[in-house]
């Protein structure tokens, strides 16, 4: 069974640093006396000054490419350290734990990095007041659906958690068989493929590229909502070497929308390669694509990254955005619910077009989560029936290991909780 106490195993040394280099260390101090003293030497000119700010910039640049080259790199040592079966280990202890709950905190050494210290490159692309007008649910309160039955089922999902039924849920979850073998995954010439080697794509469900239907370590999910399905491709954060491979399956599917919750490097462990580009209007080149950051904007939760894909052969294009959530703490899963909601809510609405893509470290925790708080969110706009438990067997039965944690299960319930006592109008004062 997956455990969600699993001590995490971090490098002491690690813990400490910024940008690849200690804090404390006597450069570092040099280096901001340095720059102290030739702030003041020309400060008495207004042209000086303005020469000032751009050698500091340009200073602050390159140094954050030596951190990008820093932390991009895998080693194989530390590859072999978070694998430890050849086998599919079903049910049994993993170090992609890691990936559920070593966000970072305020101490953490990694920050992002897109190559200019503005908040957003061009036009805004999004205002905090439209995301807050997202996250706030309206469903038509009739005979149907009242301010009764929401009521209800608000003081039924807190007994639900109270009375560890969700826990309870999410331990016979545990018992499911897996789908198949995933022989494919597990081929000698995929190994290196995989970010931790039990944690594969089953083989009926895997997304397969190109002609040859080359592997990839990412897994289709359908689950039905109302009338339609919501399709998802559910993936590993790319390796340097995938990186080719994950943006044409991004072309191929002709997704619009890539949702991350990971950081590249998370308390000194490499999560995820950055495999879009940094700095704007500076292209990626990969071998039969071209990739192009045109635009982004830094909010205080998440990020919004404007990309364009060009097909080297056609010079076709297709532009997507990327959404980086940024705010995952430490330990365990999010106090509140209300930030998720507004990227869950923000990521529905600029869907148009192939499945979204979701990863995090090993693409079955987090992102199991958003998928099912994306889900459980159409619910009850739409007002429809859902049923948690039922989500997150149908996504186990398309990807091993959806939602990973007790914890992270509960979360969902504690979302869906919040939403509907935050709704206009419904009476959920008296339990509380």
């Amino acid at each position: 069974m997956l455990s969600s106490n699993k001590p995490n195993d971090y490098p002491e040394d690690h813990i400490s640093e910024r940008n690849g280099s200690s804090p404390n260390t006597p450069s570092s101090h040099g280096m901001k006396e340095e720059s102290r003293q030739i702030f003041f030497q020309h400060l008495e000119t207004e042209n000086n000054l303005t020469k000032l700010e751009s050698s500091l910039q340009s200073q602050s640049l390159h140094h954050n490419h030596q951190h990008v080259l820093k932390e991009t790199p895998i080693s194989l040592p530390v590859y072999e350290r978070v694998l430890l079966t050849d086998d599919y280990g079903h049910g049994m202890k993993t170090e992609a734990l890691d990936e559920l709950d070593s966000w970072s905190s305020e101490e953490d050494d990694d920050q992002y990095f897109l190559g200019d210290s503005d908040t957003h490159a061009g036009a805004i692309i999004v205002s905090e007041e439209e995301l807050q007008q997202l996250s706030q649910f309206h469903p038509s309160l009739n005979e149907v659906y009242s301010k009764s039955d929401i009521s209800t089922l608000t003081i039924s999902l807190q007994q639900c958690i109270d009375q560890q039924e969700a826990y309870k849920e999410f331990v016979s979850l545990e018992h499911l068989k897996p789908l198949d073998d995933c022989l494919i995954g597990k081929a000698p010439e995929n190994r290196e493929k995989n970010r931790y080697r039990d944690i594969l794509p089953y083989d009926e469900t895997r997304v397969r590229i190109g002609e040859d239907q080359e592997y990839i370590n990412a897994s289709y999910i359908k689950i039905p909502v109302g009338t339609e399905d919501y399709c998802y491709i559910s993936t590993q954060g790319p390796l340097p070497g995938t990186t080719d491979c994950f943006w044409q399956m991004v072309w191929e599917s002709q997704s619009d929308v890539i949702a991350m919750i990971t950081k590249e490097k998370e308390r000194g462990k490499v999560k995820c390669h950055r495999y879009w580009p940094q700095t704007l209007h500076d292209p990626v080149n990969l071998k039969k694509y071209q990739v192009v950051l045109d635009n982004y904007q830094v909010l205080e939760y998440f990020i919004i990254r404007v990309i364009r894909i060009i097909r080297k052969e056609t010079g076709d294009m297709h532009i997507l955005k990327h959404l980086q959530f940024t705010v995952w703490p430490d330990h365990g899963t999010p106090k509140a619910s209300e930030q998720l909601v507004k990227f869950v809510r923000y990521m529905r609405k600029i869907h148009q077009s192939g499945p979204i893509i979701a990863h995090c470290s090993a693409g079955i925790g987090r992102t199991g989560v958003l998928l099912c708080v994306d889900v459980l969110l159409t619910c009850i706009e739409k007002r429809l029936k859902f049923d948690i438990r039922d989500i997150v067997w149908q996504m186990r039965q398309q990807r091993y290991g959806m939602i990973q944690t007790k914890d992270q299960y509960q979360f969902c319930y504690k979302t869906v909780l919040e939403v509907l006592q935050s709704i206009p109008g419904t009476d959920t004062d008296h339990w509380q």
